[in-house]
């Protein structure tokens, strides 16, 4: 094994257990040990090795000369800069550049600065007047490590860590997160820019306002349109290597057997009738408990909702009054007064369930995330929650 698959594989392993101990670490120094230097070591910074890790570095500024948490070191110069908050700060969204980190990044001269709770890493940069550019070029979740990720990781991770192509990674990786950007902000509401140089472009025809709002209503269905059909073709091709994969034959429960004329079977382990390709069902349990079939991903999402509601500690209307913030409309139920309740015919018109798994996984990640358990352990689905989805493509 190579040294980039080993440290995607730490990482995946380590993204498992930051979702687990990240709701215990609510101060600095439980953060610190818990997850911070964890994943320091994972890049291969010995925390415990001054020669590569400083902790409590005293910046070079002012006359008490302020400590920043972590300096990582080479040829005797920090080159990494690291401010640790508590794993409950707030890191919904990108934080501005704190003072004192550009204080000590000036001080140091040190080539990239992080702002990190432990869970969330805001990586930073400088520019050409030597100080730290105030928006991060990479934030990095470290439950949900992904390829724009691990490509910096590697390059700034031991023994592989090399100056010249980490200032070039953190260039290509700082563009391709304001491209990302660009398209987030353009994709529901283009810009006048954008539509007049797409007219002038493809030689459309002329500008006005009037026809600009035309042209934006035909950019946004485009777009989307667009992208259901990349989903569906990426899905279908996933399918069709699916099924030309040769699948090993085994009595574990939830592997595929097959007989010589029979369609492939899954065995839930559950006691029950091992479900047919043929049969488009789907099953789902809470971790290391029993199966639940279901008959369709309708019925599937349902039932999980109905247990995440009878879970919540606080009730039932509260789980719901909070989900509608997280699902951002109310999907499957409507408000009589203070009260929620179901019409699940709705549930049909919000979610496709036919057409993409993905949104089945989707819907119920989100609906994960309000609950709270008597523990006050979050819930997560494919780790508390199982699925078996898409046995008709077996």
């Amino acid at each position: 094994m190579n040294g980039d698959s080993r440290l995607e594989e730490n990482l995946e392993a380590f993204s498992t257990r930051a979702r687990r101990i990240a709701p215990a670490c609510d101060n600095e120094e439980q953060t610190k040990v818990s997850l911070i230097n964890p994943y320091l070591e994972i890049l291969g910074y010995g925390v415990r090795d001054p020669l590569v890790c400083r902790l409590e570095y005293r910046a070079g500024i002012g006359q008490g000369r302020e400590k920043v948490d972590y300096a990582i070191m080479r040829d005797g110069q920090p080159s990494i800069l690291i401010e640790a908050k508590p794993a409950t700060a707030d890191f919904s969204s990108p934080l501005p550049v704190p003072a004192q980190l550009q204080r000590y990044f000036m001080a140091e001269k040190a080539e990239f600065a992080v702002l990190t709770n432990g869970v969330m890493w805001q990586w930073y940069r400088g520019g050409p007047d030597g100080m730290l550019l105030e928006t991060p070029f990479l934030l990095h979740d470290v439950r949900s490590p992904g390829s724009p990720e691990l490509r910096w990781l590697q390059s700034v991770s031991e023994p592989q860590f090399d100056l010249r192509n980490a200032r070039a990674q953190a260039e290509d990786t700082s563009i391709a997160s304001e491209i990302l950007a660009w398209i987030e902000e353009n994709r529901q509401r283009p810009s006048d820019d954008l539509l007049r140089f797409i007219l002038r472009s493809r030689k459309l025809g002329s500008a006005s306002a009037r026809r600009l709002d035309r042209v934006r209503e035909s950019f946004v269905a485009t777009f989307e349109a667009y992208i259901d059909r990349e989903t569906d073709r990426l899905l279908s091709a996933a399918r069709d290597q699916q099924r030309e994969d040769p699948r090993p034959t085994s009595d574990e429960p939830g592997t595929v057997s097959k007989k010589e004329d029979d369609p492939p079977v899954v065995d839930l382990g559950d006691g029950g009738t091992p479900i047919r390709r043929d049969a488009h069902e789907r099953a789902w349990r809470v971790k290391d408990g029993t199966w639940r079939r279901e008959r369709s991903g309708r019925e599937l999402m349902l039932s999980v909702i109905r247990h995440l509601d009878s879970i919540d500690v606080r009730g039932c209307q509260r789980f719901y009054d909070e989900a509608v913030d997280q699902w951002g409309e109310p999907l499957f139920l409507e408000r009589e007064g203070r009260r929620w309740r179901r019409v699940e015919p709705e549930f049909d018109k919000a979610v496709s369930v036919n057409r993409s798994h993905r949104s089945i996984e989707g819907f119920l990640a989100q609906a994960c995330a309000p609950c709270r358990t008597s523990t006050r352990m979050p819930i997560w689905l494919g780790e508390d929650i199982e699925l078996v989805l898409d046995l008709s493509s077996i």
